[in-house]
């Protein structure tokens, strides 16, 4: 019977170890969870602030930048040799600002007619493929036709078809030629290479390797940005073509342009390997003329749990701790009261046969 006792009393505080362990391990995973998601969350603001705080300096270089081309762009219309359409002395004129005025990321200004004719292409390399060809086709000259002087239009992204940016993704800065009778008479324009508008403006912000940027206007087309084949297309029907997971999500960043607000977000989408994944983004608007461009600078949400990887160490270590804090503890308590008990047992076990003797 004694040996009964013991035995139900020794799985009894066993089960009490147990209870006791699980107690402590479940303690210590939740607040592992509650203090590794708080810190995940705060990491990821302070990212999404540096982030729009990098997008908003992009924005504010990238004006300045449309600014100092727009004033080289009004300079150079007013010149007589570009004002009567002078082939030799306008090409000399455009080859000597490209090489001796500060004009970031543009490779290549030119004349066309006022029929559309390419008439003059200046660029670094002297490459003048395409000129004499016909540009009536393309919408920046077709709004220029009626633009007044001193009006500017920036064009969606085109492949160039002309110079040293045949073949290259451009955006076009167009200003109209109005001769001394006020009528239209061609235009001056300056061709920037998208690629350059990034690696310029944006790829200098990067806080890591994996840092990329990307320019949107008002109507979702994506400017620049990777991978290549995003290059001119609406940034929410190559998501839902790509199957980008939550790709209507873009529809926020599309009215944030139409908006003209900055913002943060967590996206999912493709970088340069075109593999889909979480990206902690910020972005904030540049005006181009009356015009909105959103300027993005997104980082993988992975590096931003690099970032508190020391943070999960410690927090395992700690959690270890606690369970063999609590380990102890519960042996030693239970140790302690099974000690009691037994002696209890035998101190009783003694009194109750000296009793019994007494009696006898």
């Amino acid at each position: 019977m004694i040996q009964g006792l013991k035995r139900l009393h020794l799985i009894h505080y066993r089960w009490i170890l147990a209870i006791t362990l699980v107690i402590f391990v479940t303690v210590g995973v939740v607040l592992f969870g509650i203090d590794s998601k708080s810190a995940e969350q705060a990491v990821t603001k302070a990212t999404q602030y540096k982030l729009l705080v990098m997008a908003r300096a992009s924005a504010r270089s990238t004006e300045r930048m449309l600014a100092m081309f727009k004033l080289e762009l009004t300079v150079l219309e007013r010149k007589e040799e570009i004002k009567n359409q002078n082939i030799v002395g306008t090409r000399n004129l455009l080859t000597n600002v490209l090489t001796t005025v500060n004009l970031p990321i543009v490779h290549q200004l030119g004349l066309v007619s006022k029929d559309g004719t390419l008439l003059v292409i200046a660029n670094k390399e002297g490459k003048i493929t395409g000129q004499g060809d016909s540009l009536v086709d393309r919408k920046y000259f077709q709004w220029a036709k009626t633009a007044k002087e001193g009006e500017f239009f920036l064009s969606e992204p085109i492949i160039g078809r002309a110079g040293s940016n045949k073949d290259k993704w451009v955006v076009v800065l167009i200003t109209p030629i109005i001769d001394k009778s006020g009528n239209f008479n061609g235009g001056l324009f300056a061709s920037i290479r998208l690629e350059d508008l990034t690696t310029g403006y944006i790829d200098v912000l990067k806080v890591t390797p994996t840092t990329v940027g990307y320019v949107i206007n008002e109507n979702g087309i994506v400017l620049s940005g990777q991978p290549e084949d995003l290059v001119g297309s609406n940034i929410k029907e190559y998501a839902q073509k790509e199957k980008w997971k939550r790709y209507e999500t873009y529809i926020n960043v599309i009215d944030q342009i139409a908006k003209k607000e900055e913002g943060v977000g967590d996206y999912y989408f493709a970088g340069v390997d075109k593999k889909v994944e979480r990206w902690i983004t910020g972005y904030a608007p540049a005006q181009v003329d009356g015009d909105t461009i959103m300027i993005i600078i997104a980082v993988p949400f992975e590096w931003t749990l690099g970032l508190i990887a020391d943070f999960y160490k410690n927090q395992i270590i700690w959690l270890i701790f606690l369970i063999v804090i609590g380990s102890l503890i519960a042996f030693f308590w239970i140790s302690g009261l099974y000690l009691a008990r037994y002696d209890g047992y035998n101190h009783g076990l003694k009194d109750g046969a000296n009793f019994k003797k007494g009696k006898d």
